[in-house]
């Protein structure tokens, strides 16, 4: 399978919350990535509410599912790509859970996420590409999880580390906090972060202030990976800076 999250190339789109700051936009556009920004769901709370992996969740076909508020919107900037973007049968709402249906993970062979939580369409794709559905607590699961690789990703959240090292997936457990996200306590590390190649891995701003810096690094070195800052800022939540490839 192949994880919508993990490029084979460098890819071509990515969609980014419209709150990140202008530095971060120019800094992708720079890598020759055409940014899209996100569009505001007035259905879910205000510091999340411009984030795209609340409202969409790439599919290994190269789709993406949308919340039905903003499925119009996205379908009229993807159609030019060549990407099909799949009305999701689930309504976000601002209460937790109802608000976390397309906050799904993927790694190898597997989707990870609170699944009596998880959009209908996208568990439907799950069975068609015969995925194994790991069941977790943290209905945030890709704001959780910075994917990696295939196999490997890094996390805060002790719930998800436990059960993916259990299953043989390589995480990196950091401690929590220490990344920004205006109006909530803090911010993940899955959600200030998104490979734009198999090989480069872009985050929001500075690591400079979290104390598992220099361990995130490593970890990613070791993997072949190599850490792009898109700010001086400090690092952000912005709800994952997802890539995607142009199929024109």
């Amino acid at each position: 399978m192949k994880n919508p999250f993990v490029p084979k190339k460098m890819v071509d789109i990515a969609i980014i919350s419209k709150d990140a700051s202008s530095d971060v936009f120019k800094a992708i556009e720079s890598m020759g990535i055409s940014a899209i920004p996100t569009i505001e769901s007035t259905r879910l709370q205000a510091p999340v509410a411009n984030h795209p992996d609340m409202v969409l969740s790439p599919l290994p076909d190269g789709s993406v599912v949308a919340d039905p508020s903003v499925w119009e919107y996205y379908s009229n900037e993807l159609v030019e790509h060549g990407i099909q973007v799949i009305k999701g049968s689930s309504q976000v709402e601002k209460k937790y859970p109802k608000d976390v249906p397309y906050n799904v993970a993927y790694l190898k062979n597997a989707l990870i996420h609170r699944l009596d939580a998880t959009d209908g369409i996208i568990l439907d794709f799950a069975e068609k590409f015969k995925l194994k559905k790991f069941n977790i607590r943290q209905g945030y699961s890709k704001c959780s999880l910075a994917i990696v690789g295939e196999n490997s990703g890094i996390t805060s959240d002790e719930g998800i580390f436990k059960m993916l090292t259990g299953v043989g997936y390589d995480i990196l457990l950091i401690k929590p906090g220490h990344i920004k996200l205006p109006g909530m306590e803090y911010g993940f590390i899955g959600g200030a972060t998104g490979l734009v190649s198999p090989d480069k891995m872009v985050v929001t701003g500075s690591l400079e202030l979290h104390p598992d810096k220099g361990r995130i690094e490593d970890f990613l070195a070791q993997k072949g990976i190599s850490l792009v800052y898109l700010s001086e800022e400090p690092a952000m939540d912005v709800g994952t800076i997802i890539g995607l490839s142009s199929k024109k």
